[in-house]
C-alpha cells in the first residue's frame, strides 16, 4: 500500500510540475524517460570559511531520451530508508519530444545526467535501490 501510496504521490507531482514547464512550440508531446543509476559518489559541499561540514553522497542517475532534440521537463524523485540499511531512490522523469527529433539523426542515444543528493555519509552504488516509477507505466 505504501508502494502505491508513493507512486502516486510521485506521479501527481511531476505531472503538475510539468504542467507548469514553458513548452517551446516545436514540442509536441510528453513521454515518460527511462533512469537509470549511473553512479553514487561521495561529495563535499562547499562551506563558508571556518564552517564544519560533511561530506555527502550523490546519485548520477541517467535519463534516456528518445529523440535527439528532445529535452528533460521533469525529474521527481523521494529518497527513503529501504530494507537492509539500503536506500530507496523512488524516481520518475518526463521527458518533452521535439517536432525536430524527427530530422535530426543521432549516432549515439541521447541522454541527460542529473545529480540527486542521498544523504550524509557515506553511500555506494550497491547501497542504492533505483525504482524508476516510469518502468512501471509501460
Amino acid at each position: 500500500m505504501k508502494s502505491v501510496l508513493t507512486i502516486a504521490v510521485l506521479l501527481s507531482s511531476t505531472f503538475a510540475t510539468a504542467a507548469s514547464v514553458p513548452l517551446s512550440k516545436d514540442a509536441v508531446a510528453l513521454y515518460p524517460a527511462k533512469v537509470t543509476l549511473s553512479s553514487v559518489q561521495l561529495t563535499v559541499p562547499n562551506c563558508p570559511p571556518n564552517a564544519l561540514c560533511e561530506p555527502i553522497s550523490v546519485a548520477n542517475v541517467t535519463i534516456s531520451l528518445n529523440g535527439c532534440a528532445d529535452k528533460v521537463a521533469t525529474v521527481s524523485y523521494n529518497v527513503r530508508d529501504g530494507a537492509e540499511g539500503k536506500l530507496d531512490l523512488n524516481i520518475s522523469a518526463i521527458a518533452i519530444r521535439s517536432s525536430k527529433s524527427a530530422n535530426v539523426k543521432c549516432f549515439v542515444a541521447p541522454s541527460e545526467t542529473r545529480q540527486i543528493i542521498l544523504e550524509g555519509g557515506s553511500m555506494v552504488k550497491p547501497e542504492v535501490n533505483l525504482n524508476d516509477l516510469n518502468a512501471s507505466q509501460e
